[in-house]
């Protein structure tokens, strides 16, 4: 039978499902990634709210304004 095995999602290494430091391939990149989350290097997404809307659209329209200003 064949082993199932999936890459490591710091280094990118092969390893295997049955693996005690599964999904990572060693303490160090499970640590790695670790700082990454604490460090809000990774992010989940939120719902978009008005105001997230209402904000995104007001520097849209700054920014068109700007260029046209420059230019």
């Amino acid at each position: 039978m064949s082993q199932v095995t999936a890459l490591c999602p710091v280094c990118s290494i092969t390893i295997s499902f049955d693996a005690a430091e599964f999904p990572f391939c060693s303490d160090r990149c499970r640590l790695v990634d670790l700082s990454k989350w604490l460090n809000e290097e990774y992010s989940l997404p939120a719902p978009v709210t008005e105001r997230d809307a209402e904000e995104y659209e007001r520097a849209v329209r700054d920014r068109i304004r700007r260029e046209e200003e420059e230019g």
